[in-house]
This record gives structure tokens, sequence and C-alpha cells, in this order.
């Protein structure tokens, strides 16, 4: 059986240093790099995805997939992009790695869901760097957007309530809660020191947006997220429940797995406009995990 690899490098190291540490470890049969054709920073990204070119070697067995950026298309567009290449493959046997190291977490879930449709699982790898910027890392939050077929039921009848798993930027937070004004909102903290992560992931600003409903959990390794599953069974009779991931990247995981049991709720996500070019620099470790449907 075949092992294909689907990767999207943006300009950080971690992007080609990840993925020449990932090789010593798995045996890739093909390669498939997606790229936006406009956006941010496409140059340095150009540069990574040369190091993973030139780290990979066979070009006959190397394919790119040309998106355009998710911010300046409708999320349909690109999700039937997504569609067209799964199609592309359903003839063949597989196993499925998804790199999601510095894959937008709106891709993230559309990869999923589709991939959902072909194979009994997926393969994620997830790619830590050495360290973040210590200043900004995105700015200019945009309006939030639900993600395409999985906007869950909304019930007029009743209240709404928003699960949000947190991060280091506070503005993303505050600009979704402001967006969807929820009766109730729910903060999921990751907890420990990575990354310097008990400083920067900062909620004190909770008594001003008139948050109460903080649950901590280890990101790295709570990845069933059994409490957040039990805040939402006692929710969905009363409260149409929203999902987002703005913490670290295996979250997105996390949330899908738990998506998958309520399909009901919502997944929304919050992009950029801004990203730090600075964003993080080296590799550190990987992290590998399996999400069966």
């Amino acid at each position: 059986m075949k092992n294909i690899l689907l990767i999207f490098p943006d300009w950080e190291e971690r992007s080609s240093l990840g993925f020449i540490s990932n090789l010593k470890n798995v045996s890739y049969d093909r390669i498939c790099i997606f790229k936006f054709t406009n956006g941010s920073y496409l140059e340095e990204t150009e540069l990574q995805i040369d190091k993973i070119k030139k780290a990979f070697s066979r070009a006959s067995d190397l394919v790119e997939v040309e998106l355009s950026n998710i911010q300046n298309q409708s999320s349909v567009y690109i999700w039937n992009e997504i569609t067209e290449f799964f199609l592309g493959l359903k003839s063949e046997q597989y196993n499925l790695y998804l790199d999601i190291s510095t894959m937008p977490r709106e891709l993230i879930w559309m990869f999923l869901s589709n991939s959902k449709n072909y194979v009994p699982y997926v393969n994620i790898i997830y790619h830590l760097p050495q360290s973040y910027s210590d200043e900004w890392l995105s700015r200019d939050p945009l309006n939030p957007r639900l993600l395409f077929q999985h906007s869950g039921i909304f019930d007029l009848g009743k209240k709404s309530a928003l699960i949000i798993v947190t991060g280091f930027d506070n503005t993303r937070v505050k600009q979704i809660i402001n967006f969807y004004e929820a009766n109730d909102v729910y903060l999921i903290v990751p907890s420990g020191n990575q990354f310097e992560n008990e400083t920067r992931n900062d909620v004190n600003f909770c008594d001003k947006v008139g948050v109460k409903n903080i649950l901590r959990i280890d990101a790295y390794k709570d990845l069933e997220l059994l409490e957040v599953r039990s805040t939402i069974k006692e929710l969905l009779s009363t409260h149409n429940v929203i999902l987002t991931s703005l913490g670290p990247k295996i979250t997105a995981i996390s949330l899908y797995n738990v998506f998958c049991e309520f399909p009901e709720v919502a997944l929304s996500y919050v992009p950029c406009k801004t990203y730090n070019l600075n964003y993080s620099s080296g590799y550190s470790k990987s992290i590998i995990n399996k999400i069966i449907f």
C-alpha cells in the first residue's frame, strides 16, 4: 500500500526542517504539495518548497496543487478543489499522511472531511518549532466564518454557546466573541509552560467580555477533549453550539473529532489578514497521531 503525504508548507523553517526529519521515519511513495497562488511571503514559501523537493529528490512522485488564497475565494471554491483532488485518488489503496504544521485550520478540516470518504484513518503530522516570535504573531483578524458543510443545525428557539480553544492571539479570540455575541462563551485554555504558554496565553481579558466559563487542558495529551464533550452534551438541549480552535494546531484535530461525535454543532474559523514573517523559528520535534473515522 502506498504512503501519500499531503503537505501545505509556508515560509516557516519548520516546513522543510520538519519534513526532512520525518523522512527518516516514513518512506513516501508520493508527496502532494498544496500552496496558495497569492498571499503573504510567497517567495519565502517557495524557498521552503524547494528544500522539500531537494530532500525528496524523486520529482516524478511529487505533485504540486495550486489553490487561490482562501481569504480571497469562497470557501466553497476551495472545498471543490480539494474534493476534486481526492476524486483523483479514489481508485488507489494508500496510507494517508497529513502534515498540519503550517496548514490553515480551515484547510485542515476540509482535508479531514474529504479524507473520511476514502480512508478509515489519517496519520497526522505536526512539527513544532524551537520558538515563536516574542512579538505579535498575527494581526487584523477578519470576520469569522462557518466551515462549508459543517455549519451545524441551528434552532431559533435555543440560546447560543461558543467554545474556543485559545492561543497566543487574543485579538482573534475577542473577534469571534464579538462577532457571534453568544449567550454563553467557554474558553478552553491549553496548560503547561511550553513556548511560555502560561504567560502568553493570557485570559485576563475574560471579565471585560463577559466570559466566566474557563476549562484548562493539556493540548498535546488530552486529544479526546473529554471535558469538552461533556460540556457539549449538557448544552445541546438548550443551545446551538459553535466550536473554534485558535490554540495549538493539534487542537484543530481534537475539535474535528468532537465534531464527528456531535455533527449538529458548527465549526468556525477566524482568518487573519497579516502574519509575522518571523512567526516561528527552527524545528524542535514532531508529534504523530492517528485520527480514526
